[in-house]
């Protein structure tokens, strides 16, 4: 008896959500309700009981708790009984089983792929590599609010920590990007994908992920790795906001490093966030008159400890100005510091 039934509540668990398990409690309690009255209609001629007295007996009975205050004495009180201790084993026992089912295989899912993401203001980065995870350390080393989502097509690939969301799924798909949630994200990153040879479709695969992004988000703010200088001109067509070029970086980072003995330490130091000091921009809203390039750098320096190296006018960044170069209200800076100010 007790195997059938098992196997009974193992076929039904499979195909319980999380959506109807309110029509089973409800199903539940209206039963409770039910077999209380009855235990009361029997168990008053022989017992000095009430029906709230029934209504207890009947919570404690079908979860299984059985104080022993109230039993029955009568032969149709102990069928009723017998029934609701059937009912409430069955009942929250498989409650119980399909929810821990439910919360799992969401877990499951999560941990592969398989989820929708429900972030906003998010950073989206596509694929994963020695350098997504890098990126991610950079970006949760800031003081920042935005939740971080990886966009993978490797199959198989799990999740190996809560400091990102994961969607699996290929990068150009629109599908895979409703699951990213792209339309509300304000960062997009996208990482040259290694897995191919060839540089040349490297760069075609991101361009048009740049499409594929920029159509369903077009205030998102792109930035791409190119994996060849020819194809810039293709990145800017896609709508690429910022772009980086990272055998030219490496090679200039050595060059420097070979000329210059300390230099490379220096561009170590502000390209990181691990240590020292870094690179930080700053958009100058609560300016309240212009101001000139020195003015504002004495400034900072004296005052925030801060070195202004650059300012930022019209998207365009201009590094070490003119020292009579204005900065106005709405324009941006960029500065070396110990954290961001």
């Amino acid at each position: 008896m007790i195997v059938v039934l098992q196997k009974f509540m193992a076929t039904i668990r499979k195909k319980v959500t999380l959506s109807n398990i309110s029509k089973i409690l409800l199903f539940t309690v209206t039963i409770v309700l039910i077999t209380s009255y009855l235990f009361y209609l029997f168990e008053s001629k022989e017992q000095d009981i009430t029906f709230t007295d029934g209504l207890w007996w009947g919570f404690v009975t079908v979860t299984t708790v059985g104080y022993g205050d109230l039993y029955p004495v009568t032969l149709f009180g102990k069928i009723v009984a017998t029934f609701l201790m059937v009912i409430g084993i069955g009942t929250f026992g498989l409650i119980t089983a399909s929810v821990a089912t439910i919360f799992f295989d969401k877990m499951v899912k999560g941990e592969s792929g398989e989820l929708k993401v429900n972030c906003k203001n998010h950073i989206v980065i596509f694929g994963y590599t020695n350098k997504t995870k890098s990126i991610i350390e950079e970006i949760n080393n800031e003081d920042h609010p935005n939740e971080i989502v990886v966009i993978s097509s490797v199959q198989g690939l799990k999740k190996p920590d809560d400091s990102f969301h994961y969607v699996n799924g290929a990068e150009t798909d629109d599908e895979t990007l409703k699951k990213a949630n792209i339309s509300k994200a304000s960062k997009v990153i996208i990482l040259s994908d290694e897995s191919l040879e060839q540089t040349q479709m490297r760069d075609a695969k991101s361009v048009l992920i740049c499409l594929a992004v920029d159509k369903m988000n077009p205030d998102v703010h792109i930035v791409a790795e190119i994996a060849d200088e020819k194809n810039l001109n293709h990145f800017l067509r896609a709508n690429v906001d910022d772009y980086v070029i990272t055998s030219q970086i490496t090679s200039k980072i050595i060059a420097r490093g070979a000329m210059n003995r300390y230099v490379s330490d220096s561009i170590k130091e502000l390209t990181t966030n691990a240590y020292g000091n870094e690179l930080y921009e700053k958009k100058m809203d609560q300016l309240k008159e212009p101001i000139t390039f020195s003015a504002l750098a004495s400034d900072y320096l004296t005052n925030k400890q801060c070195i202004v190296i650059g300012i930022v006018k019209n998207d365009k960044t201009m590094l070490n100005p003119l020292a009579t170069e204005v900065i106005n209200k709405g324009d941006s800076i960029v500065y070396i510091s110990q954290k961001s100010i």
